[in-house]
């Protein structure tokens, strides 16, 4: 199996987790004391569900980074496309199952607007993170390079 296969995977299983623990926990906050009195129904049980499919989806796309052949802003536009897709759909299905109530229009747009922005933040910040290290390595190798001649 080759590398990005097994990122892909593992990538996918961290997201699930992950998505499955922040479902726990939003449920968990929703209504204080209500998991202790009333217990965890079907729903909860879905809404975990679909957020671990939801956090699969979106780290296991992380890997089209990783696709040498794609430019930073392909791979950008594809990932973006997914978790936003992802996103319908996670709350399409919570309206469907009767664990999200149906927004006003303002609240879609709203939510909307933080998803993208906080969709810009994390690209951003890890973009510096990412240029800052490609930097050093590069002053390193002229380094290397004027202590080899």
């Amino acid at each position: 199996m080759n590398e990005l296969k097994k990122k892909t995977i593992l990538m996918t299983l961290v997201g699930f987790v992950a998505g499955v623990l922040i479902g726990a926990w939003i449920i968990y906050l929703e209504v204080p004391g209500y998991l202790t009195e009333v217990g965890v129904s079907f729903g909860d049980v879905l809404t975990m569900l679909f957020s671990g499919i939801y956090g699969a989806l979106a780290m296991g796309s992380t890997v089209v980074y990783d696709i040498e052949s794609w430019s930073i802003l392909k791979a950008t536009i594809v990932h973006f496309l997914v978790t936003m897709v992802g996103m319908i759909v996670f709350f399409a299905v919570g309206i469907v199952i009767g664990e999200i109530e149906l927004p006003e229009k303002n609240v879609l747009i709203i939510m909307s607007v933080c998803f993208v922005g906080a969709y810009i933040i994390i690209w951003l910040v890890q973009y510096l993170i990412y240029r800052y290290k490609v930097k050093k390595m590069n002053e390193e190798l002229r380094q290397w390079k004027s202590n080899t001649k």
